[in-house]
């Protein structure tokens, strides 16, 4: 016999983690029907996400990073720093390919 406080509504037979299990497979089902319909129109599946901050240091990082070729990410984001812009500890822009060629 179920135990009445497993039991969604009360009701016998119904498994409150089976349900939860069901409901999550049809939002993953859902979600693949939209990104497939995407695919099929030609739009991104997924992103590109915007990012503003790296954005507002990108063209400052490859600036510099044009200027001293030899220098690491760490020096280049000293640099920046002292040049006030707000650099993240680790600049990985300066070592990444440009994203907006």
């Amino acid at each position: 016999m179920a135990r009445p406080d497993l039991v969604e509504g009360g009701k016998p037979g119904v498994n409150p983690r089976e349900r939860a299990m069901l409901d999550e497979i049809e939002e993953l089902k859902a979600a693949h029907r939209r990104w497939q319909q995407r695919e099929r129109q030609g739009r991104p599946v997924k992103g590109p996400w915007p990012s503003p901050a790296r954005d507002r240091v990108e063209p400052a990082a490859i600036a510099d990073a044009d200027r001293f070729p030899p220098w690491g990410h760490r020096k280049l984001a000293m640099l920046m720093r002292v040049d006030g812009h707000h650099a993240p500890r680790h600049v990985s822009t300066c070592a990444d390919p440009p994203r907006h060629s």
